[in-house]
């Protein structure tokens, strides 16, 4: 573009600012630059992707396509020295978040990636998450004993089911909902299936906290400045729980399976006879400040400086 004719006849290339993004665009060092970005940044995009989407369950994927990331980063770049303080920035920011014992557990447990590369179980980390997660779902020490050293143990060796052939093949498409190969080759090992079943079928989106916020912005308004931020927060916890936003957690399951976990079987009655209504707004008004706010009255939020005082 800044090469043209039609560049050159314009008012913009005659001005300081177009002066300077010429200096900046046209010189190769800068086409460099940003070939670089994208070889970087083209397989993390990937990730934020599948990250971001709520349709499919994507719980399974996002560790093991993390490392596929580093990976692609570093056949890219090539020289240690260019690829070691991207992977570090990744390993920093991912700390915590991205290795928890959900998404390594997820990524065990992910066929996909364990039949072609059953040196996973090997991992240190993997494995103290995963005995994490099966503590954290199964009460009962006995039945921790029999899920890890039984049938995770059939699992891992491929014993029996999974040791077939085509338990290989069900797993070699990445668009397949793998909480169904388990239902086709876990019944060897109920437990552990049905962890498994409950982990694959999770999506990972971020699009429930960005619901969230706009509940925020309803219930704390201008006028409803006061409300103290224990009651603010059960506020928002019963209108966004209200909804069916998180429906997507339970829908691998069948229909009983889904009954018993939206609603107890101890609540159901009670709950059915409550009668539904639209929340008003007199409902998100503090008691003490309930006799304060008049309609026509706007309080003015505390300027950033007076906080800073605080």
């Amino acid at each position: 573009m800044m090469t043209s004719n039609e560049w050159d006849n314009t008012k913009w290339s005659k001005s300081k600012k177009g002066k300077e993004a010429f200096d900046i665009v046209v010189p190769n060092d800068f086409w460099i630059l940003i070939n670089l970005c994208l070889r970087v940044f083209t397989p993390l995009v990937k990730v934020l992707r599948l990250v971001d989407g709520e349709e499919k369950p994507s719980m399974g994927f996002v560790y093991g396509e993390l490392l596929k990331a580093k990976d692609d980063i570093i056949k890219t770049l090539k020289r240690e020295s260019d690829y070691m303080p991207i992977l570090n920035i990744i390993d920093l920011k991912g700390k915590d978040r991205i290795d928890s014992p959900l998404h390594t557990t997820a990524y065990l447990l992910n066929p996909f990636y364990f039949f072609k590369n059953p040196k996973i179980k090997d991992n240190q980390l993997i494995t103290n998450n995963v005995i994490l997660c099966v503590e954290k779902f199964f009460s009962d020490a006995q039945m921790q004993h029999h899920v890890i050293n039984v049938e995770l143990q059939r699992y891992t060796q491929k014993e029996g089911a999974y040791g077939r052939k085509l338990a290989a093949c069900g797993c070699e498409n990445t668009i397949r909902v793998f909480s169904c190969w388990w239902d086709f080759n876990g019944n060897e090992t109920p437990n552990l299936k049905l962890m498994a079943k409950r982990i694959l079928g999770l999506t990972t989106s971020s699009s429930s906290c960005e619901r969230n916020w706009s509940v925020f912005e309803g219930v704390h308004t201008k006028k409803r400045n006061r409300l103290d931020a224990t009651r603010m927060k059960n506020l928002v916890y019963v209108q966004f729980n209200a909804s069916n936003a998180q429906s997507w957690i339970v829908d691998c399951c069948d229909d009983e399976e889904k009954a018993d976990n939206i609603l107890p079987s101890k609540r159901g009655n009670r709950n059915s006879q409550v009668e539904k209504r639209e929340p008003d707004k007199d409902d998100f008004v503090s008691d003490d400040t309930e006799n304060d706010l008049n309609e026509e009255d706007e309080i003015e939020l505390e300027s950033d400086k007076e906080l800073d005082k605080i």
